[in-house]
């Protein structure tokens, strides 16, 4: 089976920003947009957002896929619970030794979001001293 190419950088990021939308608030069925209710006189949002971006790549003790999802599904689960984040299993889906889970959170001071992505890392390393930390990625975007 060929392996399928890793995403350019960009295409991660804006994956994990819809992730980040969808996950923690954006307009549901039944509910509509911000700009649909807004005024139009109303000047735009002068707040500046910034999106933390968290990528981990761990090995894992699995030698079967569901295995590995029973490793994975708890920690992403307990991640969304725990930090309020956009997380989810983004990559190597059909490796049973390995798993990258991603996330991201959202707030209105960098330093914030930057505490929040190592608060995670730290959680992780306390959780699952079984699985090992292969690569770990940050990115703060301010938008």
């Amino acid at each position: 089976m060929p392996r399928i190419p890793a995403r350019p950088a960009a295409a991660r990021i804006i994956g994990a920003l819809l992730l980040a939308f969808v996950l923690l608030g954006g307009p549901r069925d039944g509910f509509p947009a911000a700009e649909a209710v807004a005024p139009a006189d109303r000047p735009a949002y002068t707040q500046p957002v910034t999106v933390g971006v968290l990528r981990l790549t761990l090995r894992l003790p699995s030698r079967s896929l569901k295995e590995k999802r029973a490793i994975v599904r708890p920690i992403v689960e307990r991640l969304r619970n725990r930090f309020n984040a956009a997380v989810a299993e983004v990559d190597r889906l059909d490796a049973a030794g390995e798993a990258v889970i991603a996330a991201a959170v959202l707030s209105n001071d960098q330093r914030h979001a930057d505490e929040q992505l190592h608060a995670i890392v730290a959680a992780i390393r306390d959780w699952r001293l079984d699985a090992e930390l292969l690569d770990l990625e940050t990115e703060l975007l301010d938008l």
